[in-house]
């Protein structure tokens, strides 16, 4: 089971010329390495301030390793002198530390940089202009073709609220509007007469 993960053991051997060896077996995969990093971040704070000269590696039990776990052993092996490690896995490591000690460019001075800097921010600077210029100008457009014609401007979205919806009525309207229909009035009498009653009239 110990296989399925990725391991590392410290072992000091103090009346040896190398009295620090260090083992690293199991699957060092991403796979591997979860749920085993802080297991592995101890075993390799136990190792700062040891010389690296006193210290000898031990990679022949690594059974997998992909770039998750070459970088983990990179940032360890930095520096070291005494590295045993299975061929298969030795061009990976190098490949991975060499890519980590590659050094940054160092940036030389560059008197125009700042006038470089200058220019691009004033040419945004009018680049927004423009645009907000050519957006009051939509404005105004706008504004003047509703101007012309207030029937098209949605005042119950301009205003937020329901507006009073007014009546208009055309001259011919009173003709053809039926007449309002009139109580009847009855005679008291009248208001007894029913199923029941001989006559009613």
């Amino acid at each position: 089971m110990s296989e399925t993960f990725a391991t590392l053991s410290v072992e000091r051997l103090p009346h040896e010329p190398v009295p620090v060896r260090v083992r690293a077996s199991g699957r060092w995969t991403f796979a591997g390495l979860k749920g085993r990093e802080r297991a592995i971040a101890r075993a390799l704070t136990e190792l700062r301030g040891t010389p690296a000269e006193r210290v000898a590696w031990d990679l022949r039990g690594v059974l997998e390793l992909d770039d998750a776990g070459a970088v983990w052993l990179a940032q360890a092996l930095a520096g070291a002198a005494r590295v045993e490690v299975a061929p298969r896995h030795a061009e990976m490591l190098r490949q991975v530390s060499e890519g980590m000690l590659v050094p940054a460019a160092p940036q030389r001075f560059d008197p125009l940089r700042p006038l470089e800097a200058l220019g691009r921010g004033v040419w945004a600077f009018f680049a927004h202009l423009r645009d907000a210029v050519a957006l009051l100008g939509t404005l105004v457009v706008d504004a003047a073709a509703l101007a012309r014609r207030p029937r098209d401007i949605p005042w119950r979205a301009v205003l937020g609220r329901r507006l009073p919806r007014r009546r208009h009525r055309a001259a011919g309207d009173d003709a053809r509007r039926i007449p309002r229909r009139r109580r009847a009035h009855l005679p008291f009498g009248a208001a007894s007469c029913g199923a029941s009653a001989p006559i009613c009239s």
